[in-house]
């Protein structure tokens, strides 16, 4: 929740990088939910570099582990 605060410029030190540092780290432990935030920013491109061969292997990978 607190990344998705950071991402939607929710407070006064939001920032789009600390959550894109956050679902990175949770993504690399094994929690499918940031990797499928993380595959949403590489689409969307606001927060890093718009990519899309990026976002589909972070959207596989969720996909093929069940997260709905």
């Amino acid at each position: 929740k607190l990344a998705k605060l950071h991402v939607a410029g929710k407070g006064d030190k939001a920032s789009p990088m600390v959550a894109f540092g956050l679902f990175s780290t949770l993504c690399a432990y094994g929690d499918q939910r940031s990797c499928f935030e993380l595959g949403l920013l590489y689409e969307v491109g606001d927060t890093v570099k718009q990519d899309f061969e990026a976002a589909g292997k972070y959207f596989e990978d969720s996909c093929a582990s069940n997260f709905a």
